[in-house]
């Protein structure tokens, strides 16, 4: 079992050893064949600041593969998904259950994961420097 997450990706920017790599995001339907008559279809393109450790040198255009541990992935899933998720059904099973009206009980918990949101954006500095990609050079 791997204990690290990879992804190809394209450089696009260099400031000293942070390395700026282009992800695109595809969703299942880009393998489909009526992907382009479709109106579900998307793909994005993702920017992700990468850290080289290795010293290597790195042009723009270049593909490279970017490496994060595992457990770095598990912990952005839960600080953007879990965490938001438990706070809205705390809340709201608390708060019905106290008594409160039911639209006024989504309220309050939809706002306060629009503070824990809001928190997060204030710490993400701080969040961003636990979960550095490492980059590698892609041998073609």
């Amino acid at each position: 079992m791997k204990d690290r997450i990879e992804h190809i990706g394209t450089v696009s920017e260099i400031n000293g050893n942070r390395i700026r790599v282009l992800l695109k995001s595809e969703s299942m339907c880009s393998s489909c064949h009526a992907r382009t008559v479709c109106e579900i279809s998307d793909s994005k393109i993702k920017a992700v600041d990468a850290i080289d450790r290795n010293g290597e040198s790195y042009v723009r255009g270049e593909t490279v593969m970017l490496v994060m541990k595992k457990s770095s992935g598990y912990k952005a899933v839960l600080i953007s998904y879990v965490i938001p998720l438990t706070i809205i059904l705390v809340l709201l099973l608390t708060l019905s259950g106290c008594g409160l009206d039911e639209p006024v009980a989504a309220l309050v918990s939809i706002l306060a994961v629009g503070m824990y949101y809001f928190f997060i954006y204030l710490f993400r500095n701080r969040i961003a420097g636990k979960t550095e990609f490492e980059i590698r050079k892609v041998i073609q």
